[in-house]
């Protein structure tokens, strides 16, 4: 058990270590191609791809899991709260009404097309 939290341990290094030298090759560069993001993707399918095939023990695969709570509780707020801090004020407010447009127009579709899907498969599965 020690040996696979090691080898995950040090895979997540690795990764990090990959994303770090990644944005600071895209920034000395100034590369246009794509976004550090995209990269990113690509990056960690592909490390997941080949610990997945190395078909190394359960217990590598449980350390590396993706955990959402962890995710959507500790990860994803201070996310939220640099984007919104690090934001040009001054260019969201004075765009601020095709924001509000945006939301309203996009809560509309979005709600309509749930709706329209949800009737329909409850008409085509009778409970």
């Amino acid at each position: 058990m020690s040996q696979s939290i090691a080898l995950g341990s040090l895979s997540i290094f690795f990764m990090f270590l990959l994303y770090i030298s990644l944005g600071v090759c895209l920034k000395r560069y100034k590369c246009s191609f794509g976004h550090e993001a995209s990269f990113i993707l690509i990056i960690g399918m592909t490390i997941s791809w080949i610990l997945k095939s190395l078909d190394w023990d359960q217990g590598i695969m449980n350390f590396l899991k993706f955990d959402d709570n962890l995710f959507f509780y500790v990860c994803l707020p201070p996310i939220v709260f640099a984007s919104g801090f690090n934001m040009h004020r001054g260019e969201f407010f004075a765009n601020l009404k095709i924001v509000m447009i945006f939301g309203v127009v996009g809560t509309l579709i979005s709600f309509t097309t749930f709706s329209a899907l949800n009737i329909l498969l409850k008409e085509i599965w009778p409970m």
